[in-house]
């Protein structure tokens, strides 16, 4: 089916306007991964590292849209309050939980953009309060319950948060993951399925790598999984993950001649995220 609309990502261009005084905007969709490779990289990501004298004038603001999205990410860690409330009550910003999520789904957009963005959403709203690691499923007979001490966050009875939170349970977000990690940031092998066995892209490496942290902060938070609590819970979305995740391991075919290439590189930090996520799970 037709989707019921689409998601245009536009930056205005400083100081120039159109014949009738409107901003001119760079459409983000114009550097997407249909554009042909630059000098052996994805458009996008060549742009990102190529010298900043060689870059035409668009593609320097194209490259300043990116490390503001990364800048945004970087403030907020560690659930800094401060700069959570300056970009999600702040109208000129575009970050609210569905437009994000509609935006991480864009496949028109570069795959180097939809990382920053997922990394976004992470600090935005998982990484954040009221989410807490939780313990991993036991299946131990308890003998006697263990009192939880006071929270400092329960004292004050009327306090009400303010900042915009998730309203779904993540349960769009998770759905959305799922659905996603086998694609492997579109990557493809030989025989065109999903496989990091054939040079995948920077563009392609950085978004799996941000997909990953997301999904691994997510498992630490509780998500992906059905009646922890109970002796059936409910691990059917784990076993997906599992073997999206395998995928990304599993280097059968995988015959690529070694390299100094800095893809070569994010290849392999990409498989040992991918490994210690994978006994996260079998845990």
């Amino acid at each position: 089916p037709e989707p019921l609309f689409c998601l245009k990502l536009t930056v205005s261009i400083p100081g120039e306007k159109d014949d009738v005084g409107r901003d001119i905007l760079l459409n983000i969709a114009d550097f997407g991964d249909t554009h042909e490779m630059v000098k052996g990289r994805d458009y996008a990501s060549y742009i990102l590292t190529a010298a900043f004298g060689e870059l035409e004038k668009d593609e320097k603001i194209f490259r300043y849209f990116v490390r503001c999205i990364n800048l945004y990410g970087k403030l907020c860690l560690g659930r800094n309050q401060a700069s959570l409330a300056f970009l999600l009550e702040n109208d000129s910003m575009p970050w609210d939980y569905p437009t994000l999520l509609t935006m991480l789904g864009e496949e028109k957009l570069p795959a180097l953009v939809r990382s920053r963005l997922t990394s976004l959403m992470l600090r935005l709203y998982v990484d954040r309060d009221p989410q807490t690691s939780k313990p991993q499923v036991l299946y131990t007979r308890t003998w006697s319950k263990v009192v939880p001490e006071e929270s400092d966050m329960q004292e004050d009875k009327d306090f009400v948060a303010t900042l915009p939170v998730c309203t779904t349970g993540f349960t769009d977000l998770s759905a959305f993951l799922l659905q996603e990690l086998p694609f492997l940031g579109g990557a493809k092998g030989k025989d065109g399925a999903p496989s990091l066995n054939l040079l995948p892209t920077y563009g392609q490496l950085e978004l799996i790598s941000a997909q990953l942290e997301m999904v691994d902060q997510m498992l630490d938070f509780g998500f992906f999984t059905k009646d922890r609590d109970s002796i059936h819970c409910d691990f059917q979305d784990v076993q997906q993950l599992f073997h999206a995740i395998f995928s990304m391991v599993d280097t059968r075919g995988y015959n690529t001649a070694p390299s100094k290439r800095r893809e070569s590189h994010m290849l392999v930090a990409v498989r040992s995220s991918a490994l210690e996520l994978l006994i996260r799970i079998l845990n």
